[in-house]
């Protein structure tokens, strides 16, 4: 673990935030990149990016304080480090940043959606450096193991699932980058990342050490039932999708 990166006299630059920092900002450049023909002009995007960043740390803030398994939410609700550090629960802000563009997009219009939803293939790649600060400050730790591949963190040799996940993470921003050259649709996009990232955070989670996620019945996470949750919906939708078109087809 290194939660300090870097100490000039009294002043300690965090690992944590300063990752997270680094998120924002591939996820800003790249979605800028990916989607800059989906805007009027930068005003426009920059307007999008930015409700998106407040509805996801939103997002992620309120869940986390709604399931995870903390004592004291006061002492939550007034810690500096909470607000500008851990304490996130990312399918939370997954839920509210999905939910407030397309509320801009389908119910008042003010954005395309096909090229507004380009700016989700910056996601993966955020993300995966995202989960690096997580291994470097010590969050979200894994199961002890004694395999190959460990490392020692927390009093014990665990595994590195934090760094899993980011590998994963960034094989699926290669796949959705492939699909949107291949000139895929929104819909297209939307589902493929919905789904791959529900099954590899499913699975992930069985390699999870750390409780304060929350831990339901049969020690399934909050995580996981939101895994569920969406692939079911995804299922549903896919074969509503399927049995339209075979209806369609008969008919015409």
């Amino acid at each position: 673990m290194l939660p300090v990166i870097l100490t000039l006299g009294s002043i300690k630059i965090y690992s944590y935030p300063l990752f997270l920092g680094f998120a924002w900002g591939v996820a800003y450049h790249l979605a800028r990149y990916f989607s800059v023909t989906g805007f009027q002009n930068d005003k426009g995007f920059n307007l999008f990016f930015c409700g998106n960043f407040i509805a996801s740390w939103a997002g992620a803030k309120i869940v986390f304080l709604i399931v995870s398994d903390v004592s004291n939410y006061k002492q939550y609700l007034v810690s500096s480090s909470f607000w500008l550090g851990g304490g996130f629960v990312f399918y939370g802000g997954l839920i509210f940043s999905l939910f407030y563009s397309l509320f801009l997009c389908l119910v008042i219009k003010k954005y395309d959606l096909d090229r507004a939803v380009s700016a989700l293939l910056a996601l993966p790649f955020a993300h995966a450096i995202g989960r690096c600060g997580c291994f470097l400050a010590g969050c979200c730790y894994g199961v002890e193991t004694d395999g190959f591949i460990s490392v020692y963190m927390h009093n014990n040799y665990r595994h590195p699932v934090q760094l899993y996940e980011a590998l994963l993470l960034l094989g699926l921003g290669v796949l959705l980058v492939y699909l949107f050259k291949r000139k895929k649709d929104s819909v297209t996009l939307i589902i493929t990342y919905l789904g791959i990232y529900s099954i590899i955070r499913f699975f992930m989670e069985f390699l999870r050490g750390d409780e304060v996620r929350g831990l339901w019945a049969y020690g399934i996470s909050t995580s996981q039932l939101f895994s569920i949750f969406l692939v079911t919906v995804l299922l549903i939708y896919g074969l509503g999708r399927m049995l339209s078109k075979k209806k369609g087809a008969n008919h015409g």
